[in-house]
């Protein structure tokens, strides 16, 4: 990585986080890693979204937004152009002296190496800007979990969050976690069985009895709580104002959840969630975790289910439209 940054003329990093609270802080932290490969400033450009409407400002800490974010319209002025009207994938604008990179439907992974080989080669890009929603690395990356690790570990949050975090750590001190997530992955949800398995096996591996339960509704976490009392384990959680995505405390409460999780001796978690992966990844727990996914046949048959339910919806709109 050394040639890389010798020869290149890149002076920043600039990373749009996209998609979820989980999603944006994997990007934000593979750009901090690139950043420090590179020896280059990082920059972040937090935008609200339908399912991530929080601002940064209730999010993070004063001091770090006012020294490592620039606006959407700072970030305008600097390519000289609205970072939504660029090409996808990985484009560079000689012209104007920046790289861009936006893997949409194929992710940013899949371009790192051509990343890589273009930084090598001199050039007139100063500027990198990233949209990303997930992880990313050079080939040449080395221990990427453990600097992604010192990275959360090193974010400053929002006192409000932070103190909310404290709280709850003061009467909680060792725990596992169980993360459950039925909503927006209701095909992979893991079945009932399948949770309770893998909350059996934490539960022994870690040798806690104590278990924060954090889940995308209220129901869930009150099902849950039931669940693992009667199996003999001493369940808790938090009070959250909202779960709803589109709510901007809802991501206020999410990241208090995750945080929370961070903290946990191991995890059980949906496989396809990168919010309990990254969390077990900053836990540095993902050896006493355990990430379950519903069996095939299972997620086939809910497949099937919602197929039919969405025909029989489409033929009743038909049939009372004529």
């Amino acid at each position: 990585m050394g040639r890389v940054a010798a020869v290149s003329r890149l002076e920043r990093i600039i990373i749009v986080p996209r998609n979820g609270y989980a999603n944006r802080l994997q990007a934000w932290a593979s750009a901090a890693v690139l950043a420090r490969e590179l020896q280059v400033p990082l920059l972040v450009a937090w935008e609200a979204e339908s399912i991530a409407t929080a601002p940064a400002e209730a999010l993070f800490d004063s001091a770090l937004i006012d020294r490592g974010f620039i606006t959407p319209a700072e970030l305008t002025e600097i390519l000289g152009v609205d970072h939504s009207a660029l090409p996808r994938y990985l484009y560079e604008d000689r012209a104007r002296g920046f790289l861009s990179l936006a893997g949409h439907d194929r992710g940013e992974q899949i371009f790192m190496r051509s990343l890589q080989e273009r930084l090598a080669l001199p050039g007139r890009s100063s500027t990198l800007v990233i949209m990303a929603g997930g992880l990313f690395a050079l080939p040449s990356t080395e221990d990427f979990e453990h600097r992604r690790r010192a990275f959360y570990s090193a974010l400053p949050w929002n006192s409000g969050i932070q103190d909310r975090v404290d709280h709850a750590l003061s009467h909680h001190s060792e725990f596992f976690a169980v993360h459950v997530r039925q909503t927006d992955r209701s095909l992979e949800a893991p079945t009932k069985r399948g949770i309770i398995a893998a909350m059996t096996t934490v539960h022994r591996t870690t040798g806690q009895s104590e278990v924060f339960l954090a889940a995308d509704t209220a129901s869930a976490v009150e099902s849950w709580t039931h669940l693992a009392a009667a199996h003999g384990l001493e369940p808790w959680s938090v009070d959250l104002q909202s779960r709803d995505r589109s709510s901007a405390q809802a991501g206020i409460d999410a990241l208090v959840d995750w945080l929370l999780l961070t903290k946990a001796k191991g995890l059980v978690y949906t496989r396809e969630s990168s919010f309990g992966h990254e969390a077990a990844v900053a836990a540095d727990a993902l050896a006493m975790s355990r990430a379950v996914r519903a069996p095939a046949l299972v997620v086939a048959a809910r497949r099937g289910r919602r197929h039919g339910h969405n025909a029989i919806q489409f033929v009743q709109r038909r049939m009372s439209r004529s």
